[in-house]
C-alpha cells in the first residue's frame, strides 16, 4: 500500500466523521471515566509487593509476569493479586485532553478537571528525593525484555515530559506563580538529563539507563520542552534543545524511520509503531524555536517521517501493530496516529493529514469503543482484549479525540506553520 492511496481512501472515508460523531463518543468516555482515575495498566502485572519479593528465577519470573498480564485477553489481576493504581502520566494525559476539549468548548469545568489532576500531580512529585521535580511515568514498577527496568521512585523522561507538557499548558491559560515555580524546577532537572556520546546529544529515558540511546524519548522531551519555553523561556535548556534537535535529524534513517534504542555496546533495537509518531510530533512543536538554518533540515525530515508513519496504517484506518506485524490492531497505535496527524495537519496546512485522522476515529470508535463508551486495548481477528485499561486506553484516546475534536470546531481549518 502506497502513502498516496492511503491519503486518497482516507479524503473518502474520513469525510462520514463529523464534529458532532467525534463530540458523542467523547462524552460517551467522559461518562464512563466518571471522575475514576484509578485502573488497571496492562505493564502493571508486578504491582503486587509477594511477586517483588521473589528472587527465585529473577528478573525472568517477573518479566513473564508482566508479559503474562499484558498479553491475556482474560483479566487475571485480581486473581494475582495485582492492584489498581492512579498512573501520573496518565493523569497528565487526561490533563492535556481537557486543555483540549477547553479550549474547544471553552466550559469551564473542563479548566476545574484539568486544574484538579495538576494538584495531585505535583504533589506526586519525586522532588524530595532527586532535587527538582520530576515524575516517574507509573505507580507499578516493569521489567522489559531486555531486563531493563523502571521504578516509581526513579523520574523517567517521559513521565516528567508529559507533565511538563500538561503544566505548561495549564499555565498558558492560568498563569499562576506556583506553576512558574513547578515548570522551571522541572526545567532544571530536564538540563542535568542530557548525555553525550559518539557525537551525540540526548535525553536520558531515566538517569540509570546511562549510555542508551532512545530517539522517542529524546523527541517527546523536546516536544514538551517546546511548550514551557513558552510558558517560561531558558535559554540553556534551549541551547541543549538544539543540540538534541541535531541528533535527532542525524539519527533519522533513509526510510523516515528511527530505531526505538540504540545500546552502549552499538546494537540497535526496531520496534516501528506508536513510537514514530512520538517523533514527529516532538519536531513539529519545537520546528519552530530550533536555529533558523536547521528549519529546513527539519521540515524534510518531517516529510520522510510522515510519508513512513503512513505506512504504518491500512487504508481504512486500522494500524499495524509492530510493522510488519499486522496484528493486533492496538489502540493506543489507533489514538497516537489520530494525536499525530491532527496536529501535523494544522500545523503544516495538509489536509491530507487531517482526512488520515478522521479515518483512524472513525474506524477505532466503530470497531474498538465499547457501548458502556470505554475502549478496547487490542483486537485480532476473532479475539477482542476488552480490558478498559486506564492509561494506555481511555487517557490516549480522549486526548486523541479531544484534539481532533478542536480542531474541527475551529472550522476544520489547517494552518500554516
Amino acid at each position: 500500500m502506497s502513502p498516496t492511496s492511503t491519503a486518497t481512501h482516507s479524503a473518502t472515508t474520513g469525510a462520514a466523521l463529523d464534529e458532532k460523531s467525534i463530540y458523542s463518543s467523547i462524552s460517551r468516555l467522559e461518562r464512563w471515566i466518571d471522575g475514576r482515575y484509578e485502573g488497571w495498566d496492562p505493564y502493571d502485572g508486578l504491582n503486587n509487593g509477594k511477586v517483588l519479593n521473589m528472587r527465585l528465577g529473577r528478573p525472568y519470573v517477573q518479566m513473564g509476569l508482566v508479559q503474562l498480564h499484558r498479553l491475556s485477553p482474560i483479566n487475571l489481576r485480581a486473581l494475582f493479586g495485582v492492584e489498581k493504581g492512579v498512573d501520573t502520566k496518565g493523569l497528565a494525559v487526561f490533563v492535556q485532553a481537557y486543555l483540549e476539549l477547553h479550549s474547544a468548548t471553552n466550559e469551564e469545568r473542563y479548566l476545574c478537571q484539568a486544574t484538579e489532576l495538576s494538584g495531585a500531580i505535583i504533589g506526586s512529585s519525586l522532588k524530595g528525593s532527586v532535587g527538582d521535580h520530576a515524575w516517574a511515568s507509573h505507580y507499578f514498577p516493569f521489567i522489559g525484555a531486555d531486563t531493563g527496568a523502571l521504578s516509581p521512585s526513579v523520574p523517567d523522561i517521559i513521565g516528567t515530559g508529559n507533565v511538563l507538557k500538561a503544566l505548561s499548558s495549564l499555565q498558558m491559560i492560568v498563569k499562576e506563580e506556583r506553576l512558574d515555580e513547578v515548570i522551571g524546577s522541572c526545567q532544571a532537572y530536564l538540563r542535568r538529563m542530557v548525555e553525550r556520546r559518539d557525537g551525540l546529544a540526548y535525553f536520558l529515558y531515566t538517569p540509570e539507563w546511562k549510555g542508551k540511546i532512545v530517539p522517542n524519548a529524546s523527541a517527546e522531551a523536546l516536544g514538551a520542552i517546546a511548550c514551557s519555553l513558552r510558558a517560561r523561556p531558558d535559554d540553556e535548556l534551549r541551547a541543549l534543545c538544539d543540540d538534541v534537535l541535531r541528533s535527532l535529524l542525524r539519527l533519522q534513517r533513509k526510510d523516515g524511520s528511527w530505531v526505538y534504542s540504540i545500546y552502549p555496546s552499538g546494537r540497535e533495537y526496531f520496534q516501528h509503531d506508536f513510537h514514530q509518531g512520538y517523533i514527529i510530533g516532538g519536531l513539529l512543536s519545537y520546528r519552530d524555536l530550533a536555529p533558523a538554518e536547521l528549519r529546513d533540515d527539519v521540515d524534510k525530515a518531517i516529510d520522510r517521517a510522515l510519508t513512513f508513519y503512513k505506512g504504518l496504517f491500512l487504508e481504512d484506518g486500522r494500524s499495524l501493530y509492530r510493522a510488519p506485524q499486522r496484528f493486533p490492531v492496538d489502540i493506543h497505535n489507533q489514538s497516537q496516529g489520530i494525536i499525530t496527524f491532527t496536529r501535523a495537519g494544522e500545523m503544516r496546512g495538509d489536509a491530507t493529514c487531517i482526512d488520515m485522522a478522521r479515518t483512524i476515529a472513525d474506524w477505532t470508535i466503530r470497531n474498538m469503543q465499547d457501548e458502556r463508551g470505554y475502549f478496547y486495548y487490542q483486537k485480532w481477528p476473532m479475539v477482542t482484549n476488552r480490558i478498559p485499561f486506564m492509561r494506555w486506553s481511555q487517557a490516549w484516546m480522549l486526548l486523541a479525540l479531544a484534539s481532533l475534536y478542536a480542531h474541527e470546531r475551529r472550522g476544520g481549518i489547517v494552518r500554516d506553520g
